[in-house]
């Protein structure tokens, strides 16, 4: 979060229960201090964060099973946090979230959700008659990716309202994508898989 004030997030699973845990560092990363004034706000294992405005960072995780979805945002000058207004009714962990400098972003969860609005308000929609996705990464182009179960990949070129189901190259689940520009992506996934993406 800028050059100086840095957050780091994680979690585990204690006592039948998800905890959070967070740091801050005000020095550029040379020192770091116990964020508990955030992590107890946090009742969940966190999996995904992204800047959403230029004091706001979205935090998502994990819950307990049949939990609502968690989405948390960080006001950073304050350090209060909130949750993130999304449609009721949704439950599951998040796994991942990206959003864009021009505020269109996607939260992965047992549904899918999106913003056109940097956070403000989100609401669910499909790709597929199951979501089957547990990564997601943006471009300012309007370039995305969603990555999942069994080796599913799907493609938006036009800002995240229309996605294309792409070929399989692996069975093995995809965790996480990377973009490195609008044509070219990294992907990692279960056993070591590694895939480059390119349209």
């Amino acid at each position: 979060i800028g050059r100086t004030l840095l957050y780091a997030f994680g979690g585990d699973y204690q006592n039948n229960a998800f905890v959070a845990y967070a740091m801050r560092s005000v020095d550029g990363g040379q020192s770091w201090v116990d964020a508990r004034d955030v992590s107890q706000k946090l009742d969940m294992q966190v999996m995904a964060t992204d800047v959403i405005s230029a004091d706001r960072l979205a935090i998502v995780g994990g819950c307990y099973i049949g939990c609502q979805t968690h989405a948390y945002q960080l006001d950073m000058s304050s350090a209060v946090v909130s949750m993130l207004d999304r449609p009721t009714g949704h439950v599951g962990g998040s796994w991942d979230i990206a959003v864009t400098r021009a505020g269109v972003g996607i939260i992965v969860s047992a549904d899918l959700m999106r913003t056109t609005d940097g956070g403000e308000t989100w609401t669910a929609f499909r790709v597929r008659e199951t979501n089957r996705s547990r990564g997601v990464a943006l471009d300012e182009s309007g370039f995305g990716l969603l990555v999942g179960f069994s080796g599913s990949v799907d493609a938006t070129f036009d800002g995240t309202w229309t996605w294309h189901p792409q070929p399989k190259f692996t069975e093995h689940n995809l965790k996480q994508v990377w973009i490195g520009n609008p044509s070219e992506a990294i992907v990692v996934g279960d056993s070591g898989t590694v895939l480059r993406w390119g349209h």
